[in-house]
């Protein structure tokens, strides 16, 4: 079992930890450019009142045993560095700088987690009232722009989807503001956020929701989250409260008014993107489908030259995964948007096509406009379709590869499972071997004091032994003496005998005498 913190005591009582968050996760380990599985378990979101108050992160197994913690300070950039590199896998550094990475085994908890994770920033900043506090969670290697990663920039319309939490903040600064997960104030609903970045909380569109002003500096498909205090002003139904954010970022829209012309241009470029992400899918099947085929049986965790298990996912494997799941959450947030460029065209349409005004092209020129619209609009359509059988197709894969994945992660689960059955077996074995080995040695002992009281027993005997000799011996002369004394008395009595048969004699002699004077 392993201790959050080290115990903290003010004003002599200890401060009480409390755990804000957990979710089910899977704990990696990155070493040397390959990520090793390090087991599943719960990521938690632990704080501590104080002064300042204290936040860690802390991945552990079903037993408690951390795998392992990572201090929260006031900004992300300078303690855990926690990214996002996909939707559901994120990396981070622990106390000791080592890398880790989990994968979030509910999806619909990676954004209440990222507004905990705000929350924890937030309480760290001692709860700041006149500002926002802001955690960019975009990865480091995007950062530097390039294909794919638009920046926003100030004074740009971007297209986000958010939801927004209630804060509920502490008496003081040394206690610890609680997020309300069930109590979600605004989100974006179905269709994203369009709005235009702000350099101020003061420049505020009337129907702003806040953080328009703390996004500027995002890159698309990245998540930023953003606590605004109650004091800062907004017109929104979470005005008044202390909200946090957790905003994802779609598009970057450079000119509004070119949505809709542009739709054929992005439906092009949306289907060699599509194109490429099937080259890539394919090449990722590929590898896999080779990998698989050099052993019998599912691919088993291995341990790496340190002695660690886990899974031994190679890191391009992983990071090819990571790029089709990003470009497949791409191509989809590109299908919602051209869908509603259509849409929106579709409505424009038929309103003006409804609306009477007066025709200023000839009946020709405007039957062949509407031709082409339709033209287009078809086209549009056709792309459309195509495309979302090219997404059927690439969710098809992505269904078999998550088997897979789910597949090696139940093996490796099994394993684990296995693992702690034979250690659970052999401790139960050392037990019961060391209570008979207490057995025996107490056998041992009892045998030796017997052994004593029996040897003490017979030198007993053997000193009434020769008691009994000595008295004996003293017996049998005294025994000697008697019949010694006995025999002389005999002589005696026989000579006495002896002597009263002459008396009598003498006594019957002497009555005959008498008998013959009295006569």
């Amino acid at each position: 079992q392993f201790l959050y913190f080290i115990g903290r005591r003010e004003r002599g009582r200890a401060m009480p930890q409390e755990v804000l968050f957990r979710t089910p996760v899977t704990v990696f380990e990155v070493q040397d450019g390959t990520t090793v599985e390090v087991g599943t378990g719960t990521c938690c979101i632990v704080g501590q009142a104080g002064s300042p108050p204290r936040y860690k992160l802390v991945c552990n197994d079903d037993q408690r045993n951390c795998y392992c913690a990572a201090t929260i300070a006031e900004s992300n950039e300078h303690s855990l560095r926690f990214q996002l590199q996909s939707v559901e896998y994120a990396t981070f550094h622990d106390d000791e700088d080592g890398q880790f990475a989990v994968l979030f085994l509910k999806t619909g908890d990676v954004e209440v987690f990222l507004a905990h994770l705000a929350t924890a920033f937030y309480g760290a900043c001692r709860q700041p009232t006149h500002s926002s506090v802001i955690a960019d969670f975009a990865h480091s290697s995007r950062r530097g722009g390039g294909p794919g990663n638009e920046v926003l920039e100030l004074g740009r319309r971007a297209k986000v989807r958010f939801q927004a939490f209630a804060v509920v903040n502490g008496e003081t600064s040394n206690d610890l503001p609680l997020l309300e997960s069930n109590n979600i104030v605004d989100e974006s609903g179905d269709m994203p956020y369009t709005f235009e970045a702000v350099q101020s909380a003061f420049s505020l569109p009337e129907d702003g929701k806040g953080f328009e002003s703390s996004v500027v500096g995002m890159i698309t498909d990245s998540f930023r989250s953003v606590v605004v205090p109650s004091t800062l002003p907004r017109n929104c139904p979470s005005s008044g409260k202390t909200v946090v954010f957790v905003v994802h970022l779609k598009r970057v829209v450079a000119d509004p008014a070119a949505d809709v012309s542009g739709a054929l241009v992005e439906a092009r470029n949306s289907a060699r993107q599509s194109a490429e992400i099937t080259r890539t899918a394919n090449a990722l099947v590929t590898t896999t489908k080779s990998s698989s085929s050099r052993g019998d049986g599912p691919p088993r965790p291995h341990r790496n030259e340190g002695g660690k298990p886990g899974s031994g996912v190679p890191a391009e494997h992983m990071l090819l995964v990571q790029k089709v799941a990003s470009q497949v959450n791409t191509a989809l947030s590109g299908l919602r948007d051209l869908q509603d460029k259509i849409d929106h065209f579709n409505e424009d349409w038929k309103q003006s096509v409804n609306r009477p005004k007066p025709s200023v092209l000839p009946n020709n020129a405007l039957e062949q406009n509407l031709r082409n619209l339709i033209n287009d609009n078809e086209r549009a359509r056709d792309e459309l379709e195509r495309r979302e059988e090219l997404i059927r197709a690439l969710e098809e894969r992505n269904r078999d590869l998550q088997k897979r994945v789910d597949k090696a992660a139940q093996l490796a689960q099994t394993l684990m499972e296995e693992k702690k059955k034979t250690v659970s077996q052999t401790s139960d074995m050392r037990l019961e071997m060391d209570r008979q080995n207490l057995r025996l040695q107490e056998q041992i002992t009892q045998a030796m004091n017997e052994r004593d009281d029996v040897q003490r027993h017979l030198e007993t005997v053997k000193k009434l032994l020769n008691m009994s000799d000595d008295a004996l011996k003293d017996i049998k002369g005294k025994y000697d003496i008697v019949q010694v004394q006995v025999r002389g008395t005999g002589d005696k009595l026989d000579a006495a005998e002896d002597q009263l048969g002459e008396e009598r004699t003498r006594r019957k002699a002497f009555e005959a005498k008498v008998a013959a004077q009295q006569e």
